[in-house]
């Protein structure tokens, strides 16, 4: 069942998707923007309104720090501000 379109035709919706992102070739030898541009194909493409993804990201050598960053700010940028999400975060003590 690997492959996006195989996992959002059989699964999307349906129950939450907990995907990895490809640690031994795309994060380690791509460059920041491809990176960017995958996280965010992912997010858009399995992002519900109802939630239901989960990303897992791991780092190793040689991974330059310039695709840890691009990583980290495309999972912020993409993951908590997509139009879907509906988590409010509050402050408990007001």
């Amino acid at each position: 069942m690997n492959g996006l379109e195989n996992i959002v035709k059989l699964l999307k919706g349906k129950i939450c998707i907990d995907i990895d992102v490809d640690r031994q070739h795309l994060i380690p030898y791509s460059n920041p923007k491809e990176i960017h541009d995958y996280i965010k194909q992912l997010i858009r493409t399995l992002d519900t309104p109802k939630g239901g993804l989960m990303i897992y990201a791991e780092v190793h050598p040689p991974t330059p720090l310039e695709n840890i960053k691009a990583l980290a700010e495309a999972l912020h940028k993409y993951m908590w501000r997509t139009p879907h999400n509906s988590v409010k975060f509050h402050n408990s003590n007001k």
